[in-house]
């Protein structure tokens, strides 16, 4: 796709497509749960298109600073703030390098539905945890890979992911959030694993004779309904502070 082609679709087909899944009520009471328990100054890292600032509360946030890569989403963003009682800084900007926000400047860092599709996890909350200060947390509320009882979800994640990843602006379908959480130096004090409501999806049909003992379910063929979005939410600090 050329660089012209690439910015049409993400301003007239990822943009608004990001923007309805994200905002789906499912997601929303995720996020109304987990971000309300902000405080202070905030960062709130792929901010996308606004749809975490509703959730954070004027008595205990004093300013949020937002950023994001997509111009298109920020600009969805800053329609959102109207009406808000606390300071909102919507900037484009890089999870990976932060290097304009100081060491220990923030007291709480929000992700919503981020983790998924940054290029390098580990870089991100690296940088996130360096602008935490002690005492601060991390509120995340992201989707990412089914539990382990769900094996034939966990495989279609797998074999989807590559596909989805090239047309849904880099997002994963098979991450598991809380653990690169931890794998980043965070301690994890509070966490909930969940599907969501109302969000299934139909996939195809069997072929063969399902009474045959050599039959097998293919996760891309079978005709079960299964949940689409498996949610972790949680609260963490960072380790040793």
């Amino acid at each position: 796709m050329g660089a012209i082609s690439s910015r049409v679709y993400d301003a007239v087909v990822l943009a608004p497509v990001i923007d309805a899944v994200c905002g789906c009520e499912g997601f929303a009471a995720r996020r109304r749960e987990i971000f309300a328990k902000a405080k202070g100054r905030v960062l709130d890292v792929g901010v996308g298109s606004g749809h975490n600032l509703p959730w954070f509360s004027g008595n205990k946030v004093t300013e949020v600073v937002g950023v994001d890569t997509s111009e298109d989403l920020l600009r969805r963003a800053r329609k959102r703030t109207e009406g808000l009682d606390f300071e909102v800084d919507l900037r484009v900007g890089d999870a990976h390098d932060l290097a304009e926000f100081q060491d220990e400047s923030f007291d709480t860092v929000a992700v919503g539905f981020t983790l998924c599709s940054v290029r390098d996890p580990k870089a991100c909350l690296l940088e996130l945890r360096r602008v935490l200060k002690p005492g601060g947390f991390l509120l995340y509320a992201e989707h990412g890979e089914a539990p382990e009882r769900d094996g034939s979800l966990r495989t279609w994640q797998r074999r989807v992911t590559p596909y989805w990843s090239a047309l849904a602006g880099g997002c994963h379908l098979d991450r598991n959030p809380e653990r690169l959480v931890r794998r980043a130096g965070f301690e994890v004090e509070e966490a909930k694993q969940e599907y969501v409501e109302g969000m299934k999806t139909r996939l195809g049909e069997w072929h063969g004779d399902r009474n045959r003992k050599s039959q097998t379910e293919d996760p891309l063929t079978c005709s079960h309904t299964i949940k689409a979005a498996f949610v972790y939410t949680g609260v963490a600090t960072r380790a040793g502070s």
